[in-house]
């Protein structure tokens, strides 16, 4: 899969990579927050919030 192909992916996928952030277990959420990463740049950093949150959760 090429760069563009991956950001196409999750452009068209995005609400279903947010669902499985939220719901997934934890290797949805690590798949869903490489593909944000994978995604470019901007998604870095929103990938990192997600999985603080995801990991703050999981803690309780």
């Amino acid at each position: 899969m090429t760069d563009d192909e991956l950001r196409e992916y999750v452009a068209q996928h995005r609400e279903d990579i947010y669902y499985a952030l939220q719901e997934g277990d934890r290797w949805a959420r690590t798949v869903a927050i490489s593909a944000l990463i994978a995604a470019g740049d901007a998604e870095v950093e929103l990938a990192k919030r997600e999985l603080e949150a995801a990991q703050e959760t999981e803690s309780e």
